[in-house]
């Protein structure tokens, strides 16, 4: 991977991380409403069944264990999902397959931030030490200079990072 390349995955990730999405339910439901659905199923509030996910449950654990049946628990979830939505969404919902911790139709998790491999892709892609870029950006002398002399990199930093704008406001 280039010094550009590593710096705009790096940025991108930077950006995305640094945005939040408005709080409370998609307008039209998602995640929170099928495990609203499922927590009022088994008889337990939104916060324990997240908690429990988290944990790494299954709603098909949690369902057994509160002696719901199957059916129950899929036609439950069915009933929060699309009406286009997938053959067999609710079965991979319930068992954990879909989504993060077994969060119903959940993003997949962002990767970590890496600083590091950040500020080494920058100062390689400046061509300068990562002991002058950290001096730079700590004292405040600031990498305009560097920028104005690598608009490249300028440019693909700006698009870079209003990448991950657009894609934190459809998250």
């Amino acid at each position: 991977m280039s010094s550009i390349s590593a710096l705009s995955s790096t940025s991108a990730a930077w950006a995305t991380s640094q945005t939040q999405r408005p709080a409370g339910p998609p307008p039209d439901g998602g995640p929170e409403k099928t495990n609203a659905a499922v927590a009022d199923l088994l008889g337990i509030d939104a916060d324990t069944l997240t908690s429990q996910l988290d944990s790494g449950k299954t709603m098909t654990e949690l369902a057994e264990a509160a002696g719901i049946s199957n059916d129950d628990l899929l036609a439950t979830i069915q009933a929060t999902l699309p009406t286009d939505a997938p053959s067999g969404m609710a079965t991979d919902i319930a068992s954990g397959t879909i989504g993060r911790g077994g969060h119903a139709g959940g993003p997949p998790p962002k990767p970590p931030v890496d600083a590091q491999s950040g500020i080494q892709a920058l100062s390689d892609a400046f061509g300068i030490t990562t002991e002058d870029l950290l001096a730079r950006l700590t004292d405040g002398t600031g990498i305009q200079d560097l920028l104005d002399a690598n608009p490249q990199i300028a440019a693909q930093l700006s698009t870079s990072q209003n990448k991950g704008s657009l894609v934190d406001g459809y998250a």
